[in-house]
């Protein structure tokens, strides 16, 4: 018969037909009840008790084959008669298998109580231990499962992390006390070369470091330098009172030399400028009386060749020649009757000019 808390219907399957598909699960599930009952019975024991693991286990997999060899074959064999059928029987299947699956969890559990006790147990141990080992943490192994690490092993790694730690916590105290040394030399060199700014081209080695120097040894380096210093200005001063009267005695020689030629020099100058001037003056009278005579032939052959040209031409063109050579001057005078005149001159050229044309 059909399993009535899935509705064939629902699947556009017949319950006849639903029959038909269902086949030999009834029995599959006759088998699975039995199961179920010891299922029930199994839950209920003693977990501490390792034959109720024992017990769990042979159920577990009877159960497991129940589901694989009966509701699975049943499906996969069933579902291939009829594609709505085949999801029929899905829906079957799901709910048959989550009943299965649910003992077979339980059952594993009951099953590997021991085997998860133990599992959580190493987690906790790897945790704590992992935790004490924090402070080391740059020291320890990589990947290691300190839960699956025997007690004595453990000791020897959080022994030699620990060592590891405090040596390089050693070393870096002896390196920071080495740099403040270093800090305090370089310190005093600095302010030990400040003082000897004032003497340092006197100094015997200007690439020592200062700081390295006992007090007395700085002491007597400055002392040193500074007489060196002392006799040196002292020298330098000789030296240059002597130059400053050599310089006084050499200005002297010279202003004097330099205004002996200075007076020669405009001597020559004046000499020179004169003939120059003379030379110049002389020069520009011959090239001036030169071009004004070029200019007075050019201009007599300019009027020559005008004339023979005008004697050619007809009368009306020569009197209009003549005519258009009338000027009048130019005056600095501008007042009404200037302007009267100029224009009774221009009148008297137009005029003059349209009598010719009527000849």
């Amino acid at each position: 018969m059909t399993d009535l808390t899935i509705n064939p219907t629902e699947y556009g399957i017949e319950k006849s037909k639903a029959s038909e598909l269902i086949g030999n699960l009834p029995q599959i599930k006759a088998e699975r009840d039995v199961l179920e009952t010891q299922y029930s019975e199994v839950v209920k024991l003693d977990i501490d008790d390792p034959e109720t693991q024992k017990k769990a286990r042979e159920l577990r997999l009877m159960i497991r084959d129940n589901r694989t060899k009966g509701i699975e074959v049943w499906h996969k064999t069933t579902k291939e008669f009829f594609l709505k059928g085949g999801q029929f029987v899905d829906a079957i299947k799901r709910k048959e298998i989550a009943v299965n699956e649910r003992m077979e969890e339980n059952l594993t559990s009951i099953e590997k109580h021991f085997e998860n006790l133990e599992k959580e147990r190493k987690a906790k141990l790897n945790a704590e231990r992992i935790s004490s080992l924090e402070p080391f943490n740059a020291f320890v192994p990589m990947g290691l499962d300190f839960g699956e690490v025997s007690e004595e092993e453990f000791t020897k790694i959080y022994n030699g992390a620990k060592l590891q730690f405090e040596h390089h916590q050693a070393e870096e105290r002896k390196a920071e006390q080495e740099r403040q040394r270093i800090a305090e030399i370089h310190k005093l060199h600095n302010q030990r070369k400040d003082l000897l700014i004032p003497i340092w081209q006197f100094l015997p080695d200007t690439t020592m470091n200062f700081g390295e120097l006992s007090d007395e040894e700085f002491a007597n380096i400055k002392s040193a330098a500074t007489a060196k210093k002392t006799a040196h200005e002292l020298e330098q001063e000789k030296i240059r009172k002597e130059n400053e009267r050599l310089a006084k005695a050499k200005a002297e020689a010279e202003k004097k030399a330099a205004k002996e030629r200075a007076e020669q020099d405009k001597k020559i100058q004046e000499e020179k400028a004169a003939k120059e001037k003379l030379e110049a003056e002389l020069k520009a009278k011959k090239d001036a009386e030169a071009q004004a005579e070029k200019e007075r032939l050019a201009e007599e052959e300019r009027k020559r060749k005008e004339a023979e040209k005008l004697a050619k031409a007809p009368v009306k063109k020569q009197l209009s020649a003549w005519v258009n050579s009338f000027e009048i001057p130019e005056t600095t005078v501008q007042n009404d009757k200037a302007d009267l005149i100029k224009s009774k001159f221009a009148a008297f050229k137009k005029w003059s000019l349209s009598e010719i044309e009527s000849l």
